[in-house]
């Protein structure tokens, strides 16, 4: 297709999408946590420190839209995704602070969060990061939606969205914090 003379085409890389609707529930753990009114989260250390590009789906719409209609977009491929890749960790106290609510996340080395079944989706020892300046600079993309809001229409949809499949295991969490053998940062 990108040798064709025939057609012009546009190519859109997306990033970890979220939002309502999101069908990875990439939020439903803390949606979870907080109704159930948990204060407590063990998480292991790789998983805390990945780094992966996402962007709130509203946004991706936007920039998917710009790069077709726009005839800078012609013949060319864009990352879209946010501007600062934060750690999973970073993320997720942006998301639990932007919602309110007090969960305290520990850490603990992977070798110790065996009993987990569900396992990362992802190599945790290769962050997954690329950068949307090209779309930005070249058709002036930026977010419509920021980034404090898409993590509190997300959270609130997690919520309001059954959790019966999220598959928590709070004794075996509990467990690890009472042995001491998983930190506070």
């Amino acid at each position: 297709l990108m040798k064709s003379q025939q057609s012009d085409w546009t190519i859109c890389r997306l990033p970890g999408v979220y939002g309502p609707g999101d069908y990875a529930r990439r939020f439903a753990y803390i949606g979870k946590r907080i109704k159930d009114g948990r204060t407590d989260w063990v998480v292991g250390k790789d998983y805390l420190n990945f780094k992966m590009t996402h962007a709130y789906v509203e946004n991706v719409a936007q920039a998917i839209v710009l790069a077709a209609v726009s005839e800078g977009g012609r013949n060319r491929v864009f990352n879209i995704g946010e501007l600062d890749t934060p750690t999973f960790r970073e993320r997720y106290e942006k998301v639990i602070n932007v919602f309110g609510y007090k969960l305290r996340i520990y850490e603990a080395k992977d070798s110790e969060m065996d009993w987990l079944k569900r396992k990362p989706r992802v190599n945790l020892e290769q962050n997954w990061v690329v950068s949307s300046r090209r779309i930005r600079e070249e058709l002036g993309y930026q977010e419509s939606v920021g980034l404090e809001e898409g993590y509190r229409r997300t959270l609130q949809w997690e919520m309001d969205t059954p959790l019966d499949t999220v598959d928590c295991d709070y004794e075996s969490e509990d467990r690890l914090i009472a042995s001491g053998r998983c930190d506070l940062p």
